[in-house]
């Protein structure tokens, strides 16, 4: 059963994780998070959020 939507906005994953825009944006340049750009809008898979969140690490 899959828990999260299957795509996302910048803003909503910024809100989702508690981040500025330009962090999330890191994350991107970085190779860290993935994205898609559906007619000129950029969006973030469900499943790449979660790979994401699973591959941090706790300080």
């Amino acid at each position: 059963m899959v828990l999260y939507n299957p795509i996302y906005t910048i803003n909503e994953i910024c809100d989702l994780l508690h981040v500025s825009e330009s962090i999330l944006w890191t994350y991107i340049k970085r190779g860290r998070l993935r994205y898609v750009i559906i007619e000129n809008t950029c969006f973030i898979r469900g499943i790449d959020i979660e790979r994401f969140i699973n591959n941090l690490t706790a300080l």
